[in-house]
């Protein structure tokens, strides 16, 4: 991880951000949200939590990726801190 250029923290870090995001409003939609009833609530959310996980996951890498390649696209990354072998 220390060896990762700039690009890569960014991409890195918006693909974190990204995957937070979703999974709280897709967890937020469904605890807040009155589509079901009372008491059936909490064991659907909980039945929902891992394809919700996946979801964020799946965004998550998705930002990750295309940051990552719009940045290397149209930002050029000079490695100064690479060795030399």
């Amino acid at each position: 991880m220390i060896s990762m250029g700039r690009n890569r923290w960014i991409a890195l870090v918006a693909g974190a951000v990204g995957t937070a995001a979703v999974f709280t409003a897709i967890m937020l939609m469904l605890i807040f949200g009155s589509a079901f009833a009372e008491k059936d609530r909490m064991v659907l959310v909980f039945v929902a939590l891992g394809p919700v996980a996946v979801i964020a996951v799946m965004v998550g890498y998705s930002v990750w990726w295309g940051v990552l390649f719009l940045l290397t696209l149209f930002v050029d990354e000079k490695r100064d801190d690479r060795p030399p072998w």
